[in-house]
């Protein structure tokens, strides 16, 4: 009976795994769409293939610097941005990366982020008010470094699908990349240290209880 329990308290022990602990890492979208109506100035700044948002690659702080190739931007209106995730994900920040010139042409916008299970229904998870400001004006071809991010956190998301709501704070409004971050628990199938312990003191146990056994007598001829 003894010897019963220690097998069975080793196979418990056996199917105990580690959980990691939660940690910041970059949640990407599988996909992402919105009203795709070209809006042109200079040049024109639509993203067909959607993948400009989403693709890593910084604009300047300078919109017109690389002829606004990087840029997705509309003008004279609001546009929602939706995007789709893997499950099991929790999105906690999304940054939004924008660029202004002047209050009279490209300003940043003001920001809000829903969630939604089925993509029919959304809730308001985080929002953000940027108040028109000249302090936020960058020359339209400055070159010195990547535009500016806007950061919308504290959303603990865990639906699958996100709409981001840009709220136009003036006659332009630029996007060259939206990305998010969030936390997500890993299961590890390795015992933990004190699991392997466990183990091999029970596995000790076992083989002593086995050498301590009498040997089975040998029946003889009467």
């Amino acid at each position: 009976m003894k010897l019963r329990r220690i097998l069975g308290a080793l196979a418990a022990a056996a199917a105990v795994t580690s959980v990691a602990p939660a940690s910041a890492a970059s949640i990407v979208p599988l996909s992402y769409s919105f009203n795709q109506a070209t809006d042109c100035g200079t040049w024109c700044y639509s993203d067909p293939s959607f993948t400009k948002l989403t693709d890593g690659v910084r604009g300047r702080a300078g919109w017109a610097v690389n002829a606004g190739t990087e840029w997705a931007g509309w003008t004279d209106r609001s546009i929602s941005l939706f995007f789709n995730f893997a499950p099991g994900q929790t999105i906690d920040t999304v940054l939004f990366g924008s660029t202004q010139d002047n209050l009279s042409d490209v300003v940043l916008p003001s920001l809000e982020v829903y969630s939604s299970v089925d993509g029919l229904i959304y809730s308001l998870a985080g929002s953000l008010s940027v108040p028109p400001s000249a302090a936020n004006n960058k020359n339209a071809f400055d070159n010195s470094a990547p535009a500016g991010v806007l950061t919308v956190g504290g959303l603990n998301i865990t639906a699958p699908r996100v709409m981001i709501q840009v709220t136009a704070n003036g006659p332009w409004t630029f996007t060259d990349e939206i990305s998010f971050t969030g936390t997500a628990a890993s299961t590890s199938g390795v015992p933990e240290p004190g699991t392997w312990a466990m183990m091999l003191i029970g596995m000790a146990c076992v083989g002593a209880m086995l050498r301590r056994r009498p040997a089975a007598a040998v029946p003889t001829a009467a």
